[in-house]
């Protein structure tokens, strides 16, 4: 059984080298982008994340689950109850 054999000129070889190491710097800042991309939405949202704000998400979800809450047919309604309490 014999294998099948290409032989590729040198300068050939040197374009798929260029093309590879173009890729790998091309999926290196791809990377680089995504982390970027990542860090800012992280940054843009820590105050979500900050525990006074997670202690009012725990309050909510509380009040939530126990029913202490209003429903409104309509935005009117809930202003008129906003003014009413103010």
């Amino acid at each position: 059984m014999t294998k099948d054999t290409i032989t590729l000129p040198a300068s050939t070889l040197e374009k798929f080298s260029q093309l590879a190491q173009l890729l790998e710097q091309a999926g290196r800042l791809a990377r680089e982008i995504s982390q970027e991309k990542v860090r800012l939405a992280a940054d843009s949202q820590a105050w979500y994340w900050s525990e006074p704000w997670q202690v009012m998400e725990r309050e909510a979800d509380d009040a939530l689950a126990e029913g202490d809450y209003r429903e409104f047919d309509n935005a009117e309604a809930l202003i008129a109850d906003l003014h009413a309490h103010v």
